[in-house]
């Protein structure tokens, strides 16, 4: 092989290297049966495993997903919350909170503040999935909706993170 040919087969390596690596970066969220064993639907998927795919949901998409515990079950099992958003807004959460907290009380904001406030702060989509110990196909739904919302290559639940922290509970 001539040095001319391998020095273009060598740049064009390079080049479908560097064009991939976006895409290699983006991790796309698991699905339920590689981390639980099951699809959704098809057995009743027990709490621990809930969370179990929620911190995998996580792990692969940290920078659109926060979780935290809240509470305990009177069994000593913990509740935890799980906040998905764009980038950038799970990059600056905790001013989410205080903007969200400063327009709670209008004694403390004034009508020019709120309204900056509320031009800058997207709002927050709070879900409850299974507050009842008998259900058990909201936590399913719950399953299958943070996958899409943290699915980086699907467009438009992104486009959705842009406006809202949606946190399930």
């Amino acid at each position: 092989m001539s040095s001319r040919r391998r020095a273009a087969c060598s740049l064009l390596a390079l080049s479908l290297a560097l064009g991939a690596a976006p895409a290699l970066a983006q991790q796309n969220p698991p699905e339920l049966q590689a981390v639980v064993g099951h699809d959704s639907g098809e057995r009743i998927t027990r709490s621990a495993d809930v969370r179990r795919y929620f911190e995998a949901l996580r792990t692969a998409n940290p920078d659109r997903m926060v979780m935290g515990d809240y509470a305990q079950t009177w069994e000593g099992r913990p509740l935890f919350w799980a906040a998905v958003g764009s980038p950038r807004n799970i990059a600056r959460l905790d001013a989410i909170k205080a903007a969200t907290n400063a327009l709670a009380d209008p004694r403390k904001t004034s009508p020019e503040q709120a309204r900056a406030l509320i031009n800058d702060t997207p709002a927050i989509v709070w879900m409850a999935y299974s507050v009842h110990g008998n259900e058990i196909s909201p936590a399913d739904a719950a399953l299958i909706a943070a996958r899409r919302l943290t699915d980086g290559l699907d467009a438009e639940a992104q486009g959705w993170l842009e406006n809202v922290v949606v946190v399930f509970v």
